[in-house]
């Protein structure tokens, strides 16, 4: 039971992340075994997290897509690639899991994350154009013509620093990960990243609440980062 919840404490301070080997190394365990105590904890931090709504009346919400490398599919190799949706307010950052950067994918999580009368910040990609007729206020940042600041003093630095933070965590301490297992990393940094400015508190936050786990969880479909029976424990 020690070494269980030293390993919750080592994944709410760890900045990189734990991975399977060094959990291995650490408690002097098989690999098996570490991958298992691995596996669980960052599964119930990623259950913890759940789904966050962001934003609200006024509020700015900086989104963006970026495309992850570094991937594994069934054939187990770690060259496929993964496209993720980042949602912040500044505070609290989503993301979801998409299958394409169509207009049709992006407002559906837009519509889900969002809270109404938020004023969307994206960049200047075509899927974001029918933001404003669908009754969204939207500030635009024009990358392509080399502005990273618009005239109204918005910019995405926001959600790209998280994204800079998050990759550096898969290229630092995993390499690449499962498809299948992808939400659990991106839910389980999320937990963490969500409580930088209080980070004394993340492990007590952490075991604060256990939700049941069942015998198998099912991977979520695209869209949905967490299984939606999940999102009430």
């Amino acid at each position: 039971m020690t070494d269980w919840f030293h390993l919750m404490l080592l994944f709410t301070n760890s900045r990189t992340g734990i991975s399977t080997h060094f959990a291995q190394r650490h408690f002097g365990i098989a690999q098996k075994a570490a991958y298992r105590a691995v596996d669980r904890v960052r599964t119930h931090l990623a259950l913890l997290e759940g789904v966050r709504m962001v934003g609200g009346p006024g509020v700015p919400v900086y989104v963006d897509e970026t495309l992850l490398n570094g991937v594994r599919t069934l054939s187990r190799s770690g060259k496929g690639k993964a496209i993720l949706m980042g949602l912040t307010d500044g505070d609290v950052v989503t993301t979801a899991i998409i299958p394409d950067r169509r207009s049709d994918t992006l407002f559906s999580v837009i519509d889900q994350r969002i809270r109404k009368g938020s004023i969307i910040v994206t960049d200047s990609y075509n899927s974001y154009k029918r933001l404003a007729d669908l009754g969204w206020a939207r500030e635009t940042v024009n990358h392509s013509k080399g502005f990273w600041v618009n005239e109204s003093g918005f910019s995405q630095s926001r959600i790209e620093s998280y994204w800079a933070v998050f990759k550096r965590m898969i290229r630092g301490a995993h390499l690449h990960v499962r498809r299948d297992k992808l939400w659990k990393y991106v839910n389980a940094f999320n937990f963490c990243y969500n409580r930088r400015m209080r980070s004394h508190e993340t492990f007590w936050d952490m075991i604060s609440a256990f939700p049941e786990f069942p015998p198998k969880i099912t991977p979520p479909k695209e869209l949905d980062l967490v299984p939606h029976r999940f999102l009430d424990s």
